[in-house]
C-alpha cells in the first residue's frame, strides 16, 4: 500500500520586510522627535529652593563668570544685546527671555542685563537656577 505524501510547505522567513520597517520607523523617529538642547555653555548656576519649573523661553541670555554676556551662542556686548533684544522685541511683543547667570558674577552685570530688559518692556524674563535638595 503506497501513501501519497503531502507536499512540503517552506517555513522560511523573509526579514527583509521587516528590516524596511525597522529602517523606516528608525528614520520617522529620528525626524519627528523634537530635540531639546540644553545651552553648552558650563555655568555655575545659582541654587534655590523655592524655583519653579518654568516654560521654555524664546531667547536665552547666558552671563559667564568673567562678564562675558552670550546670546544665541554667540558674544555680545551689552550694546549689542540692547539691538538684538530690540528686534525680537519687534518681531514677537511679548517675548519671554531666560537668564543664565553664573553664582560669582560681580551683582551690577547681572543687574544692567536686568535693566536692559526693563527699558526695552520685555516684562517676561526668568532667572534659571538649580533646585536644592
Amino acid at each position: 500500500m503506497q501513501f501519497k505524501r503531502r507536499a512540503r510547505v517552506s517555513t522560511t522567513l523573509s526579514i527583509t520586510p521587516l528590516i524596511d520597517v525597522v529602517f523606516l520607523l528608525l528614520v520617522f523617529f529620528m525626524l519627528t522627535s523634537t530635540m531639546n538642547h540644553e545651552e553648552a555653555i558650563e555655568l555655575a548656576l545659582p541654587s534655590a529652593t523655592s524655583s519653579n519649573v518654568s516654560n521654555v523661553s524664546d531667547k536665552i541670555i547666558n552671563i559667564k563668570k568673567s562678564g562675558i554676556i552670550v546670546y544665541e551662542n554667540k558674544v555680545v556686548d551689552i550694546s549689542k544685546l540692547k539691538s538684538k533684544l530690540l528686534m525680537l522685541k519687534e518681531e514677537n511683543s511679548s517675548p519671554s527671555v531666560t537668564i543664565r547667570a553664573d553664582s560669582d558674577i560681580p551683582l551690577s552685570g547681572f543687574v544692567e542685563i536686568l535693566d536692559l530688559l526693563k527699558s526695552i518692556d520685555i516684562k517676561d524674563t526668568s532667572i534659571a537656577v538649580e533646585k536644592k535638595a
